[in-house]
């Protein structure tokens, strides 16, 4: 689903790395829920990556633009 990105200009890396990231986190999650046979920790590590990822690195799109890498 986030190649769909692609047609409203993402950048093609960004769009490959964010794919790749999301079939990971979407097994761990998956393995974390069969595990547990819980959702609730699925639910805060999701969180808890969404929080660490935009304090630390912005949206994750912006890394991969031509303009975040110039200014």
């Amino acid at each position: 689903m986030h190649f769909v990105n692609l047609i409203g200009g993402a950048p093609l890396i960004g769009t490959i790395f964010q794919v790749i990231l999301a079939t990971f986190l979407g097994t761990l999650f998956g393995y974390i829920m069969t595990k547990t046979e819980n959702l609730f920790p699925c639910i805060v590590l999701h969180y808890l990556f969404n929080v660490f990822a935009n304090v630390f690195f912005g949206s994750l799109m912006e890394l991969f633009s031509a303009s975040s890498m110039v200014s």
